[in-house]
Order: structure tokens, then C-alpha cells, then sequence
């Protein structure tokens, strides 16, 4: 089996298992009794440790050349965390707290630290991350299914057996560890100096509220409009088809890493416009493709940029610190707002205030990346100019 073919199986492996916790964890918190604010708690903690736990990892994983090992001791420990959810839960809200945060230590530099083997070993992101998005629709197409007629704490064990396949698929990988490299701590302040890549963290937490928010709200929206579980899943399986099929696209087309993330901004903020006025469950389906491809153009043009903006051997650092500083800041932030925002405002108006991120979030982006004045050796120098 070749190189790139394993490393597509594993997204393909990942993204299958951990859809269901991404998409459908509040509906096992609220089958075991949470409140909407309990639920913002467990899900800001999820995030909020990725945010630390991400840079350590990625920092590790630059100064000792171990991208591929970090990624087989993420798999395993998480894999092995998640099936004490399901106990943890019997216990009480702190417990579920104190079990997420050991979890996202673990689980939480997986994706990134991936990416950034990924584009090491010179693959296009797009090309490994389509298969990602396949699996992540047909996971949660088939966890709307399941979960209608089982116990939801099946996403966890599910889970547990997709990081074990995982990592076995990664074990088998001929993708190497880059070399030791001394001094990374020295050279992030510099990275971190750098206007543009400092820009994109910013724009990045702004468009990570909408993110991640949106993935955990989502199936209270559908419920309002009359959808159920089935719905849900049948909506995330539309809008990562249309996440695959643009992934791949945006390959090939080669567009502007800033028309890619306008672009994907500006779908997201229509489409959740689109929310605010309810309407039907079909509707909601019809407009999913939109949803994707902004997605995909969002996510591609601040991977490749944090790839393009960093030194090679800041490779991991710079995933991380993408994933974490940005999408996870912002994705801790919109879980603490939405959870506490819920209940006073409704789902609906909830909704029209993604809207509002979604915009602020490229005109955040066009007012401090310049893609074009920037090159490796600059950021190494801490500057652009």
C-alpha cells in the first residue's frame, strides 16, 4: 500500500470514530441529565485544554523529531480514556469535567501534528484531508441513524476502536520523524512576531467560534425546525460530501489562500443567515453543500498558510499553534458563549450571531495577513518585510 494511501486511511479511520463525539456528545450530556450551561463547561473544557496541551505537543514533537510517535501515543491514550466516559458520567458533572480534560490532553494533537506530517511527507492537504470529510459524513449520517435507537455512550466505545485502528494504520505508515532540532523554544517567539502568521492566528479564533460552535449546536437547531437525530446526520453527511469534493478541488485549482478563506467565511455567514429564519428540515439539507465548501476553503487556506508562513522545521509547532491559539481559543470561546447564550437567546438567534463572527472573521483576515510579502526566511527573522 503506498505512503499516501495509509495516511488516507488513517483520516479516513479518525475522522470516522471521533465524528460522533464531535457532532453528537451534547446529545449523550443531555441524556445523562446536563444543562445547557454543564454542557458549554464539558465542551469549553474539551477546547480549552487542546489549547495548552496542543503547543506542548507540537513543541515536543519539532525538538525531538517525533511527529510520528506523538501521533501513536495521542491514539492510544485517547482510544483508552474514552470508553470511562460512560462511568465518569454516573458520577457527576466534575467528573465528566476532571475525565475531558485528561482526554483532550491526549486526543487533541492528533490532527495537527498529523497535518503537519502530512505536508512534511509534500502531500496537498486537501488531497489526505477530503477523506476526512468523507468519513466524518458517513459517521455521523450513521451515528443519526444509531443513536435513535441505542444509548448515545456507543460514541465512546466507537471512538476507542477507531484510535486503535488508527493506530495500527499510522504504525504501518512509511512516514519517517523528522530530525532533532535544538533550540525550537528560541525560534517561536519569532514565529509567533510575525504579522501575518500572528494575523492568521486572529482571524482563525474569530472564524473558530462559528466552527465549532456550529458543529455542537447544530443538532438543537434541527430539533427546533422538527429534525431528529436522522436529520442531523443526514445534514453532516451533505455537507461533507461538498467538504470532499471541494478539498480535492481546491487542489487542483490552486486559488489564493485569501479568496479561499473570503470565500469560506462569507458561505458560513449566508448560510447561518439562512438559519435565523428556521423553515423546514429539507431546506436546511439543501443548503449544507454551501456550508461545506466554505469549509473546506476556510481550512485549507490557514493550514497551507500556517505551512507556508512557518520554517520548515517549525512545522508541528506551527499546526498546533493554528489548532490550538486559534481554532481552539475560538472554538472554547463560541462553546462558553453558545452554552451560556442558549437558553436567553434561542437557537435561532443564535444562529444570526454566528452570522455576524462569521463576517468580522474576514475582515479580521484581510486586515493583517498579507500571504504575498511573506516568506519562510521572514518568519524566521521575525518580521515580513
Amino acid at each position: 500500500m503506498r505512503q499516501s494511501t495509509r495516511l488516507q486511511s488513517f483520516y479516513f479511520v479518525f475522522f470516522l470514530s471521533s465524528s460522533g463525539i464531535l457532532a453528537f456528545r451534547n446529545v449523550y450530556f443531555r441524556s445523562v441529565g446536563l444543562s445547557g450551561g454543564d454542557m458549554g463547561l464539558v465542551g469549553a473544557a474539551l477546547l480549552v485544554v487542546g489549547i495548552v496541551a496542543q503547543p506542548v505537543w507540537g513543541l515536543l514533537s519539532d525538538r525531538l523529531g517525533a511527529q510520528k510517535r506523538v501521533v501513536l501515543i495521542a491514539l492510544a491514550v485517547s482510544g483508552a480514556l474514552s470508553l470511562a466516559f460512560p462511568p465518569a458520567a454516573r458520577v457527576g458533572v466534575l467528573a465528566l469535567v476532571g475525565l475531558t480534560i485528561a482526554f483532550a490532553a491526549f486526543q487533541s494533537p492528533v490532527r495537527p501534528v498529523a497535518n503537519s506530517l502530512v505536508l512534511s511527507a509534500g502531500y496537498g492537504y486537501g488531497t489526505v484531508r477530503a477523506f476526512g470529510s468523507i468519513a466524518f459524513g458517513v459517521g455521523t449520517l450513521a451515528y443519526g441513524l444509531v443513536l435513535a435507537r441505542t444509548d448515545p455512550s456507543v460514541l465512546f466505545y466507537v471512538y476507542a476502536v477507531g484510535a486503535a485502528l488508527a493506530f495500527f494504520v499510522v504504525l504501518r505508515t512509511p512516514v519517517g520523524d523528522g530530525d532533532p532540532l535544538d533550540g525550537v523554544g528560541r525560534r517561536v517567539p519569532a514565529l509567533l512576531r510575525n504579522r501575518s502568521f500572528a494575523g492568521l492566528l486572529a482571524a482563525t479564533f474569530v472564524v473558530g467560534i462559528v466552527l465549532s460552535a456550529n458543529n455542537s449546536y447544530f443538532v438543537f437547531f434541527v430539533n427546533a425546525v422538527g429534525g431528529g437525530n436522522e436529520t442531523t446526520g443526514a445534514a453532516f453527511a451533505v455537507k461533507t460530501t461538498a467538504e470532499a469534493i471541494a478539498f480535492l478541488a481546491f487542489v487542483r485549482a490552486a486559488l489564493s489562500r485569501r479568496l479561499l478563506f473570503v470565500a469560506g467565511g462569507l458561505a458560513h455567514a449566508a448560510v447561518f443567515s439562512m438559519y435565523v429564519l428556521g423553515g423546514t428540515t429539507a431546506a436546511v439539507i439543501a443548503v449544507q453543500p454551501l456550508l461545506g465548501v466554505g469549509y473546506a476553503a476556510v481550512m485549507t487556506a490557514v493550514v497551507e498558510l500556517a505551512d507556508e508562513l512557518s520554517p520548515d522545521e517549525l512545522g508541528a509547532t506551527a499546526q498546533t499553534a493554528l489548532t490550538a491559539l486559534g481554532i481552539g481559543l475560538g472554538g472554547a470561546t463560541g462553546e462558553l458563549l453558545s452554552g451560556a447564550l442558549l437558553d436567553v437567546l434561542g437557537i435561532f438567534r443564535l444562529f444570526g450571531g454566528y452570522a455576524v463572527v462569521a463576517v468580522v472573521s474576514v475582515v479580521v483576515f484581510l486586515a493583517t495577513v498579507d500571504p504575498g510579502r511573506v516568506t519562510r526566511n521572514a518568519s524566521l527573522a521575525g518580521g515580513d518585510d
